[in-house]
């Protein structure tokens, strides 16, 4: 397993995937990110361009791409599913679909499969070491929960499953592409 920060500034070194069966993304700006829509646009077709660039085209590894349900839109109501048209009312949600279209784009030809995955609000207990940002859906989720004793729901709550276990989301996602290979 190796973990790494995908940069704006810089490729991904070339021997970085060289031996790589599934790499799984998660490098799209956040809320965090500074900057307008164009550079939030900008970032995340870069970053996920780097990914690409740093494939051994001989290897054609599996990509595991963790987006978002704010591709739907911002208020989501009644059952969303992958046949729902994307429709994103923010930055966030539009970055987020760049960084799709280039993977429908590129991994065609250069991964063995693919698999886009649209949680929202996806928590868990936070087992990087390395990455320190508290941002984190994840990492704040939990932390809001054991220091307030309380979570603020970021949304109208009307969805039917809005919460997602990083854990669960992570076994079905690989359930999901060992199927897609096998096929």
């Amino acid at each position: 397993i190796e973990r790494i920060d995908v940069s704006l500034d810089q490729p991904l070194p070339d021997h970085i995937f060289k031996n790589v069966d599934l790499i799984v993304n998660c490098s799209t700006p956040n809320d965090q990110f500074k900057g307008g829509v164009g550079e939030q646009i900008k970032a995340s077709v870069v970053r996920i361009s780097n990914i690409f660039d740093a494939i051994d085209s001989s290897r054609k590894p599996a990509l595991i791409h963790l987006s978002t349900a704010q591709v739907y839109g911002s208020e989501l109501k009644n059952n969303v599913n992958e046949f729902t048209l994307t429709a994103p009312k923010n930055s966030y949600g539009l970055a987020h679909l760049a960084a799709e279209f280039v993977i429908k784009e590129r991994g065609i030809d250069e991964l063995s499969t693919f698999l886009i995955v649209r949680p929202s609000n996806v928590f868990d207990e936070f087992f990087s070491k390395t990455i320190t940002r508290e941002t984190l859906v994840p990492y704040c989720f939990v932390r809001e929960a054991v220091s307030l004793k309380k979570i603020t729901l970021n949304s109208s709550g009307d969805q039917i499953r809005n919460f997602v276990l990083a854990t669960d989301l992570a076994n079905k996602a690989l359930q999901l592409l060992d199927r897609k290979i096998n096929d």
